[in-house]
């Protein structure tokens, strides 16, 4: 009876017992747990802050100042032998060699990004050096430049301005501007694409006196008071754009035939002031001086000056039947370019101060007629001013084009070619710009075409006055 009594009493002792050992072990079990939950979370935002130094990746985050992250340490290993000691001390030696020049690599580059005035996103680059290695570009209205195309130093930049207009294109090789050097080595056209190249002429006794004809004609013009020095360009065929081994080509440049079936005049040398003022009465140029060719002009003011110089030839009875002066077509310039030349300039894969005008400084444009003239006559064909095209701006595709002007009516740009003294690319020849046709940056320039618009008599003779309209 006493041994029941005494069981009653232990029972209840044990089971409290029992209950508080149990409550003491689950309360020890969680409370682990949550450590090692709670140490989960260190651990990740290491990770990501590790990547973010991750130099090749060339991603810059302003976690690097963290001093937290600065801090942290690993947990001391435990050694059994000295070897064991020897290692570790060797293993921790490259490890903070490694860190030391992993920040240092990340230093010597340096990440930029510019906005627009109204904070949208302008342009990321990342630099060393003054070296210039990848670049992105968008538009004013959030639009991906699909001309930029700049990694690993080589490749073009193109820049725009608050209203959209293209205002910089700049070539680069190596992280630096293609300009910088003018001397440029390029792998020529393929033997293929030289036969192509080569202006094809079948000419017959009357093409040779039809040229005869036209080359007179512009001295003709010239003597009766027209002002304006023509250099004939028979037809022919040519290839246009630049191959993928011309070194800053764009990607709107894709190589292509092209055949000019009538022949026309283009300017010896870009419009000047006195001769714009002739016209226009106004000059518009923000550098002034009569010999100087005229800048700051829009598309609509170089087209104005076309339409206004028609009327005033056809009132002297200077202009020819079936003729019409206007811009050229980006054909025709191009064409009169090249001159029958299938290198990077039309003088060859390099160009020198005397044939081309860029990089002379603020108010750095030269006189009409001052550079060396190409095979064809024609001077400042590469550099000095950006000079107007009547085609609207598309890339160019691979297929072959006959008397080709571009009209796309969804396209509001017009194209410039030539370059600017202001040395914002190295005057290719087959070097492309484009701009909205308000634009009246003081690097705008032109250049007068007289084209035929009807074909013409093959006894036409231009001594005869009845021929002038």
């Amino acid at each position: 009876m006493k041994g029941l009594v005494l069981l009653l009493i232990l029972l209840p002792i044990l089971l409290v017992g029992a209950t508080l050992y149990f409550f003491l072990n689950k309360e020890e079990a969680t409370s682990v747990t949550e450590i090692i939950k709670n140490q989960k979370k260190p651990t990740i935002a290491l990770e990501k802050k590790v990547n973010s130094r991750n130099a090749p990746s060339l991603v810059f985050s302003n976690e690097l100042n963290d001093e937290k992250l600065k801090n942290l340490k690993p947990p001391p290993p435990i050694y059994k032998t000295v070897e064991d000691i020897k290692k570790a001390d060797k293993k921790e030696s490259k490890r903070s060699k490694r860190a030391t020049d992993n920040r240092s690599y990340m230093k010597s580059y340096i990440s930029n990004t510019k906005y627009y005035y109204r904070g949208k996103k302008e342009m990321e680059s990342v630099s060393k050096g003054g070296r210039l290695f990848y670049a992105k570009v968008w538009k004013p209205n959030g639009e991906l430049c699909p001309v930029t195309n700049l990694s690993d130093g080589n490749g073009v930049v193109v820049r725009y301005n608050r209203a959209g207009t293209q205002w910089y294109r700049l070539a680069y090789r190596n992280g630096l501007p293609i300009w910088a050097a003018q001397s440029l080595k390029s792998e020529d056209f393929s033997s293929a694409e030289k036969k192509v190249a080569k202006i094809e002429k079948t000419r017959s006794p009357k093409d040779l006196l039809k040229n005869k004809k036209m080359v007179s004609l512009s001295k003709l013009l010239l003597s009766k008071g027209s002002g304006i020095e023509l250099i004939w360009c028979e037809p022919g065929s040519f290839m246009m754009g630049s191959p993928e081994s011309e070194e800053g080509r764009g990607r709107d440049e894709t190589l292509h035939k092209v055949t000019l079936t009538k022949g026309f005049f283009l300017g010896q040398k870009e419009v000047t002031q006195e001769q714009w003022e002739k016209i226009m009465g106004k000059n518009p140029s923000h550098y002034k001086g009569r010999n100087l060719p005229v800048d700051s002009i829009s598309y609509k003011q170089a087209s104005l000056f076309c339409i206004l110089l028609n009327e005033r030839e056809k009132k002297a009875k200077r202009l020819p039947k079936g003729m019409i002066y206007q811009l050229p077509s980006e054909a025709q310039w191009e064409y009169a370019c090249r001159a029958g030349s299938q290198t990077i300039y039309s003088f060859g894969n390099s160009l020198t101060k005397k044939q081309g005008n860029i990089k002379k400084g603020e108010g750095g444009q030269i006189a009409a007629g001052s550079t060396v003239p190409n095979k064809w006559g024609f001077q400042e064909i590469h550099g000095n001013l950006w000079e107007w095209c009547v085609d609207k701006y598309k890339p160019f595709d691979s297929e072959p084009a006959i008397d080709p002007v571009c009209t796309d009516i969804s396209s509001k740009y017009y194209v410039q070619r030539s370059g600017s003294w202001l040395g914002e690319t190295h005057l290719r020849a087959a070097l492309r710009h484009h701009n909205l046709p308000i634009s009246t940056f003081k690097t705008n320039g032109m250049r007068v075409c007289l084209t035929l618009i009807e074909d013409l008599d093959d006894d036409i003779d231009f001594e005869n006055q009845e021929n002038f309209q």
